[in-house]
């Protein structure tokens, strides 16, 4: 299991009972944000190659901890976009992999993280332009539940 989701739970159940103000989170969203490699995607630890579930993992959590405005969000965007099979449509977990419902799944869930994100630090700021959740569409909901081929992205 890689250090990440360990993380997740963590901090998850901290978030839960409230008690978040346990943890040190510059410290915690630095380590975070370290997971962010060169492609945009990000790591589950140190020296492991980028996945799309990952950013759910790593993600969610900057969110919770109010740091997820220190990663590169548009390069992670670029990451997720990358690992999709743009004639089949799914999502792999690194670009030019093969699909599968599971990177499908979060890849979709990761790209709407990145957008609530944009969203809420806008309000923060008061900026009016966000990033619009149009770049994906499910095309067939039935082939989506079969095999990985119903998520595209709109031209």
């Amino acid at each position: 299991m890689a250090i990440v989701t360990a993380v997740f739970c963590c901090v998850g159940a901290l978030a839960i009972t409230g008690s978040l103000y346990h943890i040190d989170k510059d410290l915690l969203g630095w380590w975070l944000c370290e997971r962010q490699v060169k492609s945009g995607g990000l790591n589950g630890h140190p020296e492991k190659l980028p996945n799309v579930c990952y950013s759910w993992w790593v993600l969610s959590r900057l969110i919770m901890i109010d740091r997820v405005q220190w990663i590169h969000k548009e390069k992670l965007v670029k990451f997720i976009l990358d690992c999709q099979d743009k004639e089949k449509g799914g999502i792999s977990d690194r670009p030019d992999d093969v699909v599968d419902v599971f990177h499908s799944y979060f890849g979709v869930a990761d790209y709407q993280l990145v957008a609530v994100a944009c969203l809420s630090l806008a309000a923060k700021v008061e900026k009016t332009q966000v990033p619009l959740l149009l770049d994906f569409q499910v095309c067939d909901i039935a082939l989506l539940n079969t095999q990985c081929g119903g998520i595209k992205i709109c031209d």
